[in-house]
């Protein structure tokens, strides 16, 4: 199980190496860079945010510091724009 989970109002599509979510009750996109695209799909999957900091560390030169800064900006945009549920 996940961090996090897409809500089922989010249709989600992969585009080359970022990503395209679309809020089906709104209409309304957002896109994801690359880091975005992955730290989402590893959020998916991964249980917790220490695992999703220490998997893009592992593939990124890149502050521990500034990818924790990202993942939660990132958590909280989703969360505050009613694309994400919590995990069953």
């Amino acid at each position: 199980m996940g961090l996090i989970q897409l809500s089922p109002r989010a249709l989600f599509q992969r585009v080359g190496s970022e990503t395209v979510i679309l809020d089906l009750e709104k209409g309304t996109y957002f896109e994801l860079n690359e880091m975005g695209t992955l730290m989402l799909e590893w959020m998916a999957s991964l249980p917790d945010r220490e695992s999703v900091i220490a998997k893009v560390l592992n593939q990124f030169e890149v502050s521990q510091d500034i990818v924790a800064e990202d993942l939660e900006a990132l958590i909280q945009g989703l969360s505050r724009n009613g694309l994400l549920v919590s995990p069953a």
